[in-house]
């Protein structure tokens, strides 16, 4: 064998190695988004959004979790149920199309530890603003763990950073956090949060 083959080989070895140690040999954190656009989940109730009336989306995401949006006028509220405990949220606009979940594929299939929500209002001027909200996945029961600006620059590295972060947090049954700067759009979420 060459020994510039036996060189790269042993420095592929040892980097496996390495990974297996800063890991503790678990597989990565990777992403798997949930489509909950208006034409996924269908309408259960109502029609087209006009104002002044109530229309009601609902899915089956991911495994046995539920999303309902409930859009009524101007404002919306979000839903996700997992196990017996549900998540609600809100805005003064709309949800966003998505579902970011965070977690790690093991025997074949992917087990979540937190989901990414956008969620977008007005402000009084007019203009959209929106708010990246974080649910903790506690053994298949979500609970809202942060609530971030969804226009900082890297926000949404932001929120998955504080993702991945929760699978060393405590569980469940804290007041959600704010991470970095408590904007208009962060406001509106948390005041809309139950």
């Amino acid at each position: 064998m060459h020994p510039y083959k036996a060189i790269g080989r042993a420095a592929v070895a040892l980097l496996g190695v390495t990974l297996l140690l800063v890991t503790g040999g678990a597989a990565p954190v990777v992403s798997v988004y949930s489509d909950i656009s208006a034409e996924s989940c269908g309408a259960r109730q109502g029609r087209a959004p006009r104002e002044h009336e109530v229309v009601r989306f609902a899915c089956r995401v991911l495994g046995s979790f539920d999303v309902e949006m409930t859009y009524h006028g101007t404002s919306v509220s979000f839903v996700l149920r997992g196990g017996d405990r549900e998540v609600r949220l809100g805005a003064g606009y709309a949800v966003g199309d998505k579902v970011e979940w965070r977690g790690r594929r093991a025997q074949g299939r992917f087990v979540p530890q937190a989901a990414i929500i956008r969620l977008t209002s007005r402000n009084p001027a007019g203009s959209l603003i929106s708010a990246l909200a974080v649910i903790r996945i506690d053994a298949g029961r979500p609970c809202t763990a942060a609530v971030l600006d969804g226009s900082a620059r890297d926000a949404n590295a932001q929120a998955r950073g504080v993702a991945d972060a929760l699978e060393t947090k405590s569980p469940c049954g804290s007041t959600p956090s704010v991470v970095g700067r408590e904007t208009e759009s962060v406001r509106d979420v948390l005041e809309r949060t139950r």
